[in-house]
């Protein structure tokens, strides 16, 4: 019974696998590569609306927001007008 565990581990795995690399190769082909320097303006992407509002006026890119410093290639370090900081993925920015 084991074995037979094991065998069926190895083949998930595998499955997994190449099912990532088939996902994996259309987002690639969307995916659009964004790069931000220091000082840039950026909206943030917040698609959270607050209880008890409609859709209809409800705007999910909020900001601008100042990029202060560059994390790594997906994240970024932003601040607002009121000095608050937080980090937040390059696919939630836009440039404003």
């Amino acid at each position: 019974m084991k074995a037979n565990l094991k065998l069926a581990y190895k083949l998930v795995a595998k499955a997994n696998r190449k099912l990532h690399q088939n996902n994996k190769r259309p987002y690639d082909r969307r995916a659009k590569v964004r790069n931000f320097k220091e000082n840039n303006l950026v909206y943030l992407y917040n698609p959270a609306k607050k209880p008890g509002l409609t859709w209809k006026f409800h705007k999910p890119w909020a900001g601008p927001f100042k990029v202060i410093k560059k994390i790594s290639d997906l994240n970024y370090k932003i601040v607002d007008q009121n000095n608050k900081q937080q980090v937040v993925r390059v696919d939630h920015m836009k440039r404003a």
